[in-house]
């Protein structure tokens, strides 16, 4: 879990990715036809988004130095299905 300063401080080089123009390149990155074959629909699925996630974190890092310690938060799939599973939840992640 991220702790409320950590949520914070992604949340602000996001914006500040968004603002410079960097963030649209990675969405048009991962949505280019290209993209989507080699990221998808080969073996190097794995690999290929995770240097995307590697070089995303940069960007984000890059925004400032203020966002010098960012890192992409990840979802748990395995606490997430288990507690909706048992019914400890109704929402995914929540």
């Amino acid at each position: 879990m991220m702790t409320s300063a950590e949520k914070t401080t992604y949340k602000g080089a996001l914006a500040a990715a968004m603002d410079s123009g960097a963030y649209i390149k990675f969405v048009e990155m991962h949505t280019e036809m290209r993209s989507e074959m080699e990221a998808h629909r080969q073996c190097m699925f794995i690999y290929w988004h995770r240097l995307l996630l590697v070089v995303f974190e940069n960007m984000l890092r890059g925004q400032g130095s203020q966002y010098a310690c960012v890192t992409v938060p990840y979802f748990n799939w395995i606490v997430a299905s288990s507690r909706v599973t048992s019914g400890a939840s109704t929402l995914v992640g929540v």
